[in-house]
């Protein structure tokens, strides 16, 4: 019989850095299969990760690490493991997702200070895909709303990445607001908080 603690990450991380909070014993002492609940976009991430991950844990352990990925929105990958997905490891797209899964008591509390950084290994960036020779010329976030222009965008309510580009929206508002704000003599406060997933903007 092994040992299963859930593992809580707010974003990708090397499974080298928490295997052995994870794995534990397996029945044998030479295999155990794991199921990682993580969001779309590390679908292929995770694939190549594990293909270079298990034979360098097997060689430096001797164990056989059989892992197994569940991929989807990130609000719906946390939703799945509350309401019962049997996870080893979560790596989802945003922090309110992953500590949606602690006040549910899955993971433990201060899960976001067990690694570097918040348990965060980077942060997203937002970028926009428009077709071939960008006919209508978009570069920026202000050309979104010009008359005749159509965006596709993942849920906010279920996807990290939907989430985050509608933060990244509003950050851009802000930073454009500043000069004006800075030419009536006030002060801007902007302080964007990844793990959190807010951006925070107060003025004078």
């Amino acid at each position: 019989m092994w040992t299963k603690a859930l593992f809580g990450l707010g974003g990708v991380t090397v499974f080298v850095a928490t295997i052995w909070l994870v794995i534990g014993k397996s029945s044998d002492g030479r295999s155990v299969e794991m199921l990682n609940v993580s969001y779309d976009p590390t679908r292929e991430l995770w694939k190549e990760l594990n293909g270079l991950f298990i034979p360098h844990y097997q060689q430096e352990t001797g164990i056989t690490v059989d892992i197994n990925q569940s991929h989807g929105g990130s609000g719906t990958q946390a939703r799945a493991v509350i309401d019962g997905l049997d996870a080893d490891v979560v790596t989802l797209a945003l922090w309110s997702d992953t500590d949606a899964i602690r006040k549910k008591g899955l993971i433990s509390a201060g899960w976001e200070e067990r690694l570097p950084n918040h348990s965060l290994a980077y942060f997203s960036t937002i970028v926009f895909v428009v077709r071939k020779d960008n006919p209508k010329g978009i570069k920026d976030w202000a050309d979104l709303i010009r008359p005749g222009i159509e965006i596709i965008t993942p849920n906010p309510k279920t996807s990290g990445n939907g989430k985050l580009s509608f933060l990244a929206a509003w950050g851009s508002v802000i930073y454009e607001m500043m000069p004006t704000v800075f030419a009536r003599g006030g002060a801007v406060l902007l302080r964007a908080n990844p793990c959190r997933g807010v951006v925070e903007f107060s003025h004078a």
